[in-house]
């Protein structure tokens, strides 16, 4: 990924969200982190990834990965807990580019924003 994209990403953890944009900083990318999946698709303008944590709080994950993939333009990668084959499937079935456990998209993190 070039530098100078923007990535959206949907995380619960705060912490994390601190790596990421951290992570995506050092890319030179541009970051917006939100809280919750209802506010994916009011955040896709400009978007050239977007990070949905499929476990985030509030349901609406899965709806976050079809608005995403419907509004095109942007690379969309989802992640769950590896023990929730169900939530990975869904996650798969409703757009997303790439699904990953929790600890794949970890390690990968650098490659995904590199």
């Amino acid at each position: 990924m070039s530098a100078g994209v923007m990535v959206l990403g949907c995380i619960r953890d705060l912490m994390f969200s601190t790596r990421v944009r951290d992570a995506a900083r050092r890319h030179g990318h541009d970051c917006r982190i939100v809280t919750k999946a209802s506010d994916v698709a009011g955040n896709l303008d400009g978007a050239d990834l977007v990070l949905i944590d499929l476990m985030v709080p509030g349901g609406g994950a899965l709806e976050a990965v079809q608005a995403a993939a419907a509004a095109g333009g942007a690379t969309v990668v989802a992640y769950g807990e590896h023990v929730q084959a169900e939530v990975l499937q869904a996650g798969r079935d409703a757009g997303a580019d790439e699904v990953l456990t929790r600890s794949e998209f970890t390690r990968r993190l650098e490659a995904l924003l590199g």
